[in-house]
């Protein structure tokens, strides 16, 4: 938009220095005496010199795109800093990204440098110079580590909850960023995500927020942090079980960490773990029993969400605050390893469950209640 703004003038300036230096036309009467030339030689150059100047400041020359497409305007903004810091130098574009005047709305863009300390953050400048170990999301989410982390030099995209700096609410943020001289540049758009009130889908994005977590730090921290009581976010919390059925994560209840799947009992020592671990695939599924709820402590009907991802299966679980109700005959006995049954799905449907010795695989489960 920039680019649009400085260019014109010269354009102008150009085409009325044309005019004065067209062919001269047949020679007219001698008229009295004028004043001298407003424009001289010395003013047009100093206008040429101002006019580039603006352009010098304009960093970008494609045309800017509109914020109702959120995830160009996102990648044209973290563009827009890369040139600026090309033009002016580092410390230039940190001062000004460290600026209120720099936030735009959702938008405002944060700087990384190669010692992996913040250096711009507008929104938040208590955040400046710390490591980004030290920029955590809800429920310490160790967001600022995941999103350096998932940097590289063609750009890349991560999702994770994070305040929207316009309105205050935490809230579903895409962040785009790039490795330039070994800087990070990133900015990231806003939208309202699932809310608890919808407890399917937040489940869901619970355990999406944990997959792109273990993408982007690995397997060691993301077990470390689903082991940390932080992460537990009322009755949801993940658990991790590793290609050799033992638990590997599981905050609510540390001592099950370590155990193999079959010491993870639910009321009246139904097999919970095995039938639970036994229930993941890659498109995901949900498993229905009962299980203390770690919010209150009541043993309640627990739903969970279970996906197989690289290896690991993801779990989240959706517990009804309703009456207790007697575990189903065949759930125990797909757990015992008999042929595959039959079991309703949510919303009516129904599909072939797999046998529990397919699936030796790393597990890990968020759960809602």
């Amino acid at each position: 938009m920039r680019a649009l703004i400085t260019v014109t003038p010269i354009i102008a300036l150009v085409l009325l220095i044309a005019a004065c230096q067209g062919d001269a036309g047949p020679p007219g009467p001698q008229g009295p005496a004028g004043a001298p030339a407003l424009v001289d030689e010395a003013t047009v150059a100093s206008l040429i010199e101002q006019m580039q100047e603006q352009l010098d400041t304009s960093y970008t020359t494609a045309a800017v795109p509109p914020k109702s497409t959120p995830g160009d305007y996102t990648k044209f903004l973290v563009g827009d800093a890369i040139s600026r810091y090309e033009s002016e130098g580092l410390d230039a574009t940190v001062a000004y990204y460290n600026t209120k005047e720099s936030i735009d709305d959702q938008w405002y863009v944060f700087i990384i440098d190669e010692n992996q300390t913040i250096i711009a953050h507008a929104p938040d400048p208590d955040l400046v110079g710390k490591h980004v170990s030290q920029a955590l999301g809800p429920n310490s989410y160790p967001t600022g580590s995941a999103v350096a982390a998932s940097a590289d030099q063609d750009g890349a995209w991560f999702d994770y909850t994070y305040p929207n700096p316009a309105s205050g609410v935490v809230q579903t943020k895409h962040s785009w960023v790039i490795i330039h001289d070994g800087i990070t540049f990133g900015s990231g758009w806003y939208e309202r995500g699932p809310g608890k009130s919808d407890a399917p889908a937040y489940t869901k994005a619970f355990v999406q927020q944990a997959m792109n977590l273990y993408v982007a730090l690995g397997l060691e921290e993301t077990v470390a942090y689903y082991n940390a009581r932080e992460s537990i976010d009322g009755q949801w919390y993940v658990f991790i079980i590793d290609e050799n059925q033992t638990i590997i994560a599981h905050a609510p209840d540390p001592d099950l960490v370590g155990k193999h799947v079959s010491q993870a009992l639910g009321p009246n020592s139904y097999p919970t773990g095995s039938a639970v671990a036994a229930s993941a695939d890659q498109d995901g599924a949900w498993f229905d029993y009962t299980y203390p709820n770690p919010a209150s402590g009541v043993v309640q009907t627990k739903h969970s969400w279970v996906i197989i991802h690289d290896h690991l299966r993801l779990r989240l679980v959706r517990t009804r605050p309703r009456q207790v109700r007697r575990p189903r005959i065949h759930q125990g006995l797909r757990a015992a390893g008999h042929e595959p049954l039959r079991r309703p799905r949510p919303g009516g449907d129904r599909r072939l469950l797999q046998r529990q010795g397919e699936h030796r695989r790393p597990v890990v489960r968020l759960h809602h209640r």
